[in-house]
């Protein structure tokens, strides 16, 4: 898979230029842009073995999984920098670079669950229990390419080749348990609810590529921990002929050893190493001024926070009649943060005292309407509509505006009585300009830049069914 990105957002320009710089006329100015290639393949494979007990009042399951994913060609990311950042303004490719990210990762997990009937307290009511331990193994080559921009293979990525600078390899493992404790009950046919408590685990890694100096305790960062307590109904309701479902979930979750990613680890111009303030941004991030084992792109992960996610989830319908339906949904979140500390050598790049929930809006929501008119034998006409909201969403040290988007469809099933089914859509209707997800972002780069949702477009969609 390639991918490539206008990172700037700038067209490309054109000089018009400089005889007193060296600065030819005509010559294309590439400020940034970015690709990346994915190589990767994988396997998985997970083994379950279920059964019952106590005349059928425990239902057990028990398994394992296993997953491993590795490079098999070229794998990482690349990008050009202006001839006008980097005098003496030679051609842009001279200024390009690609970043080797051979990555191969390895998970294994046992697991069981029980669900225990518990008729004798309240008809209908269960308990769940859930229980994994998982093992999680990385191993990363990391290595930068001025010269052949994304061909090297994997097995190629070592310290002597001639092509790469700064070929590493660096290993990190995690393992930790989850776990899943809960109850639900039907309480009757048209109503449900749950309560149940959760803890989650996200991997560690490794930060790339070999550290030096007093960044290398933190090579790797270690694993990311959730406890959450969610409380649910589910539950259907007539109102004369009106059916109405309504359907909630409210949760709160404690997150412990936040991964946070810290940027602006570069050398700078002037340090000195061994310099009493070394460590402390802009000199050396390392105390050794060199720019060779800074981390990738100036960015690393820590583990340096907690945090607190707590929110409300509702969807729900309301049927008017057979032909008049009304939908709608949303999720409101509140996010705080618990703690944000970090050792003291990585301490002075925390460039905020809050917790960032990069792409995380704190209120969605949506509204639909489907009619429908019986056409008799030539079939059915249904028109739906729908207006979907999201409020402004943090990206590092911006935000994305607020927006909203309607979109309108309009089938015919059963054409003539046929087995035909006819379908227009329109997305986007008004056709408004949105953000729909950051790119880059940082005052070092003097920009921000963020990916554009889809302008208004139209679709044609036709459906013979067979066998009918």
């Amino acid at each position: 898979m390639n991918y490539n990105i206008n990172t700037d957002g700038v067209p490309l320009l054109i000089t018009t230029g400089n005889p007193a710089a060296g600065l030819p006329a005509g010559l294309p100015l590439t400020l940034l842009n970015a690709g990346a290639v994915n190589n990767v393949e994988q396997y998985t494979n997970e083994v379950q073995i279920k059964g019952s007990a106590l005349d059928d009042r425990v239902d057990w399951l028990v398994g394992g999984f296993y997953l491993k994913s590795q490079p098999y060609g070229p794998t990482g990311s690349g990008s050009s920098i202006a001839q006008v950042v980097l005098p003496p303004f030679l051609p842009a490719e001279n200024y390009g670079t690609f970043q080797y990210n051979f990555y191969t990762e390895k998970s294994k997990a046992l697991f069981g669950n029980v669900n225990i009937k518990l008729d004798e307290i309240a008809q209908a009511l269960r308990f769940n229990a859930g229980l994994r331990y998982t093992w999680d193994k990385e191993i990363a080559c990391t290595a930068t390419d001025n010269t052949t921009q994304g061909t090297v293979r994997p097995n190629e990525c070592v310290s002597t080749n001639p092509i790469l600078i700064g070929a590493t390899t660096n290993t990190a493992k995690s393992d930790a348990p989850t776990w899943t404790v809960g109850f639900d009950w039907q309480v009757t046919p048209d109503l449900f609810t749950y309560i149940s408590t959760r803890r989650g685990y996200r991997t560690g890694g490794i930060n790339t590529p070999t550290f030096g100096g007093r960044l290398a305790p933190y090579q790797s960062f270690g694993p990311e921990r959730v406890t959450d307590l969610e409380l649910g109904v589910r539950s259907d309701w007539t109102l004369g002929d009106v059916r109405v479902r309504l359907n909630l979930s409210g949760f709160v979750g404690y997150y412990d050893g936040v991964q946070i990613a810290l940027s602006g680890l570069l050398t700078q111009p002037g340090c000195v190493a061994g310099d009493p303030v070394f460590g402390e941004a802009p000199f050396s991030p390392d105390g050794d001024c060199s720019a060779d084992n800074d981390p990738q792109s100036g960015t690393m992960l820590a583990n340096a926070g907690k945090s607190r996610v707590a929110g409300l989830d509702f969807d729900g319908r309301i049927l008017f009649s057979d032909r008049l339906t009304f939908t709608f949904g949303g999720n409101l979140l509140d996010t705080k943060t618990r703690e944000l500390t970090a050792p003291a050598p990585i301490a002075a790049y925390l460039t905020t005292q809050e917790i960032p929930f990069d792409l995380v809006a704190k209120a969605t929501f949506t509204l639909g309407a489907q009619y429908r008119i019986p056409l008799g034998a030539m079939g059915d006409l249904n028109a739906s509509a729908d207006y979907y909201h999201s409020s402004k969403l943090s990206f590092v040290d911006t935000a994305l505006p607020a927006y909203g988007l309607a979109n309108i469809r309009l089938d015919w099933r059963n054409v003539g009585g046929r087995p035909i089914d006819v379908g227009v859509t329109m997305t986007n209707v008004f056709n408004k300009t949105y953000q729909a997800i950051g790119a880059v972002s940082g005052a070092g780069l003097g920009f921000n830049t963020a990916i554009f949702g889809p302008p208004r477009q139209y679709g044609l969609t036709l459906r013979y069914r067979l066998g009918e």
